[in-house]
C-alpha cells in the first residue's frame, strides 16, 4: 500500500501542498494532544480543538491504540483551555490534577468528510459531538490515520476511542515511545 509523504512529515512541517485531501489549507486544520499525565493514577489526556474551549477524554493507562479495531474505553472530562494545550510539566499539589505531564504526542486533525475552512469542520465536529460519533483523521507524531470516538451508553460519560483500519495500523504498543514531542524527556526525566 502507498505510504502518504505528508504523514511521515512532522505536523508543524507540513507544506500547504502536503496533503491529497478536499481542501489544502494547514491553517485551516484543528489542533490535538494527548498527554501522559502522572496524577492521582497514570493515563492519558486526549483533547481535541473543536470549540473555543478543548474537548477532553481521559484514557486510562493502557493508553491509545494504533491496532485496528481495538478499543478503548474513554471517559468524557470537562473542557480545557486551549492557551495550554502544549504545556507540559509538574502540576503543585494541592490543585486539580496534580503531578507530573508530557506531551506524549500532538498534531492536527480534521473530520471525516470535512468542510472547506477551520469554521464548517467546527461546526461538523460540533454536530458528531452532538450525536456521540466523532470519525476524525489525526496527522500526530505517533497517532496517524483514521479514528472514531463513539458514545458509549451504559453511562453519561463514557466514550470508545478506536482505531480504523487503514494503512498506517500496527500491533506496536504505541506506549513504549514514552517520550515527549516537544523536549524528548520521559514524565520522569
Amino acid at each position: 500500500m502507498e505510504t502518504l509523504p505528508f504523514l511521515l512529515q512532522p505536523p508543524e512541517k507540513l507544506s500547504p501542498n502536503s496533503f491529497p485531501f478536499k481542501y489544502q489549507s494547514v491553517r485551516n486544520k484543528l489542533r490535538f494532544v494527548i498527554k501522559e499525565h502522572h496524577a492521582t493514577r497514570a493515563h492519558y489526556d486526549f483533547r481535541l480543538e473543536i470549540t473555543a474551549a478543548l474537548k477532553s477524554w481521559v484514557i486510562e493507562k493502557e493508553g491509545p491504540s494504533m491496532q485496528a479495531g481495538e478499543q478503548r474505553v474513554v471517559r468524557m472530562v470537562g473542557d480545557h483551555n486551549p492557551d495550554f494545550i502544549f504545556r507540559e510539566g509538574i502540576i503543585p499539589k494541592g490543585q486539580y490534577g496534580a503531578g507530573e505531564m508530557i506531551v506524549w504526542d500532538k498534531g492536527l486533525y480534521f473530520p471525516i468528510g470535512g468542510g472547506k475552512s477551520k469554521r464548517e469542520d467546527r461546526l461538523i465536529l460540533e454536530a458528531m459531538l452532538k450525536i456521540g460519533e466523532i470519525r476524525i483523521f489525526l496527522m500526530g507524531h505517533k497517532l496517524k490515520g483514521e479514528f472514531k470516538l463513539k458514545k458509549a451508553y451504559f453511562d453519561a460519560v463514557s466514550w470508545l476511542l478506536g482505531k480504523e483500519n487503514d494503512h498506517y495500523c500496527t500491533d506496536d504498543d504505541m506506549t513504549k515511545l514514552n517520550r515527549s514531542v516537544l523536549t524528548g524527556k520521559t514524565i520522569f526525566e
